[in-house]
């Protein structure tokens, strides 16, 4: 990942402005190596930072996809217990239901209600930076009971203003994005390949 090229890209005057369309979505992916996860999660912080500076002056929400599906599981109650340790019984039973399970309670709005809200807490909250990025990464970790093409399509229709920023461990072959560059998504059909950009 270079970090400077992408905070070059993502700092320019276009680019800060969030109806900018020579871009048909507010969805940009940026993939990599999934080999490189880690590395790519420091420099994400430091791309948050760099932001930050005078240049741009953009308080990025930063969000590992992740950590939103376990607090969301945590805040969920069913007949007393949350979801999260519903979830873990099933696991510790060794039982085979609990793929569907979570990708089921991934599936409601409810989730994505619970995303948004998020979204809407950083723009809401009192700040003299701009708000216009959000990054999300972690796809990897909850793949395959996330996935992010499905997450863009249920999203696409609340994102106004702002631009999201998808990490995205794997390639871009012109045509589809493949996870960890084997496993093919064919229905991401609006969402800017941010590395192509970069190379323009």
């Amino acid at each position: 990942m270079s970090i400077d090229k992408l905070y070059e890209r993502l700092e320019t005057k276009d680019f800060l402005n969030p109806s900018t369309a020579d871009i048909f979505s507010p969805f940009f992916f940026y993939t990599y190596d999934a080999t490189e996860e880690y590395q790519v999660r420091k420099e994400i912080e430091s791309l948050k930072q760099k932001l930050k500076r005078p240049l741009a002056m953009v308080d990025t929400l930063v969000i590992n996809i992740y950590e939103v599906v376990v607090e969301y599981l945590k805040n969920q109650t069913v007949a007393g217990k949350t979801h999260f340790d519903l979830l873990l019984e099933l696991d510790k039973n060794g039982s085979d239901r609990l793929p569907i399970s979570l990708e089921r309670l991934l599936a409601k709005d409810d989730f994505i209600t619970f995303l948004l809200d998020k979204i809407q807490s950083h723009l809401s909250s009192d700040s003299h930076l701009k708000k216009v990025y959000v990054f999300l990464h972690g796809f990897g970790t909850v793949y395959p009971y996330l996935r992010a093409h499905k997450l863009v399509s249920r999203l696409e229709q609340y994102v106004k203003n702002y631009k999201v920023i998808i990490f995205y461990p794997g390639k871009f072959d012109g045509i589809n994005y493949k996870l960890f560059n084997k496993l093919a998504v064919k229905n991401i059909y609006r969402a800017n390949h941010l590395n192509t950009l970069l190379e323009q």
